[in-house]
């Protein structure tokens, strides 16, 4: 499949955007969500002047609301970022219960 101009990507969860520096070189629309404020901040400076890439401090799902980031177990006691490992699904192995942030969510049909 060709991507061009036309094609619109989402990565939802993107990180500090190595998918989404893949897809940048496409032409195609890109809109990268990304809701922890670490990795966001990292994102958002690497594509501050890529024109066809759109970042959200947000989570995509079905609802507008507030939910709870889960982060990795080991978040408040490494040096390391570590927000790759977060997920909004507590039954993800490596994530604490006791060690979250709410973020925004957002339907992602609005795109």
């Amino acid at each position: 499949m060709l991507l061009d101009q036309n094609s619109l990507i989402f990565d939802i969860g993107a990180n500090v955007g190595e998918v989404t520096r893949i897809f940048s070189k496409t032409n195609a629309r890109v809109i990268a969500f990304e809701p922890h404020p670490n990795a966001f901040i990292k994102l958002q400076k690497k594509f501050k002047k890529v024109e066809n890439v759109v970042v959200l401090n947000l989570a995509a799902g079905k609802v507008d609301r507030f939910v709870k980031l889960y982060l990795h177990e080991d978040t408040d006691k490494s040096k390391d970022d570590l927000s790759q490992a977060s997920s909004l699904l507590l039954d993800n192995p490596n994530v604490s219960r006791q060690c979250y942030i709410n973020v925004k969510e957002i339907d992602l049909s609005q795109y």
